[in-house]
């Protein structure tokens, strides 16, 4: 699946061995619950894998989710291995109940919370086109993946993310979705149009999701197979507000757009 074009302990005293020894378990307990998790849709190229990099090397266990099983294993192997990081596969289909049901179950199995969500995986079928050249399949097809599979994935993962102490849900999105300014020509119509049906979806979970910050995030133009080599931005520099986001933006960002570490107009 492409990825959208639109950017981490205690101390014991012990003063016996019977002491020292009664101390472990806490430590290991508070370990335990310091860690932190994140899922990433669409982890396996990308945008996508920029984010899961970089969440790894903030110290998140990251589940790197994708639609082709072989193609996220791999993934994973690589960003394990250049991060030294702890990245574990999911096989996620967004566009599938089933296959997002079987991803919760499967993430369950490591953990039972979720700090931070990054709903990324989307795509565009409609380049070049005119708003009236764009097929109803066109249009289906993307609404299905960029805004109907991130509220299918959300909505089966708020369980997890309520487990959490402080949980962010990012949603990547694109200026080419903003309302504001002047009108002109759409570069993807059916595209443009999911990414402000998007940030409508982030106000409305912003709203009904009060113990987590949700926010819409725009990469920008990135040189990926859905930007093109073209594209003025790095996956690094792409993913470097999502990562942002989940790691270090103070927690009165909620309900934004958010671009290059900025808020932006809708």
């Amino acid at each position: 699946m492409a990825t959208t074009t639109s950017s981490p302990k205690t101390s014991a005293q012990p003063t016996t061995k019977s002491s020292a020894s009664a101390t472990k378990p806490a430590s290991s307990n508070t370990s335990a619950a310091s860690a932190k998790y994140a899922l990433v849709t669409g982890g396996n190229r990308g945008i996508g894998y920029g984010i899961v990099k970089g969440l790894a090397e903030a110290g998140f266990t990251v589940f790197l989710g994708s639609r082709n099983k072989s193609a996220g294993e791999k993934a994973a192997s690589e960003l394990s291995t250049s991060t030294k990081g702890t990245i574990i596969a999911v096989t996620l289909d967004v566009t599938d109940e089933r296959s997002v049901k079987q991803a919760l179950a499967d993430v369950k199995k490591k953990t039972q919370k979720i700090d931070v969500l990054v709903n990324n995986a989307g795509s565009a079928f409609d380049y070049g086109k005119s708003v009236f050249d764009m097929t109803d399949d066109d249009f289906n097809k993307t609404m299905d993946l960029n805004v109907l599979g991130v509220l299918r994935t959300t909505k089966e993962f708020i369980p997890l993310l309520k487990n959490a102490e402080a949980p962010r849900i990012i949603n990547v999105s694109s200026r080419g979705g903003q309302l504001s300014g002047e009108p002109e020509k759409l570069f993807a119509p059916a595209y443009c149009i999911s990414k402000t049906a998007l940030n409508m979806l982030t106000q409305a979970m912003t709203a009904e999701l009060p113990f987590a910050r949700v926010n819409s995030m725009c990469p920008g133009w990135v040189r990926t197979d859905l930007g093109g080599a073209g594209a003025t931005k790095s996956i690094e520099e792409g993913a470097d507000t999502a990562i942002w986001l989940a790691s270090e933006a103070p927690s009165t960002i909620n309900g934004s757009f958010i671009a290059e570490r900025k808020v932006i107009p809708w």
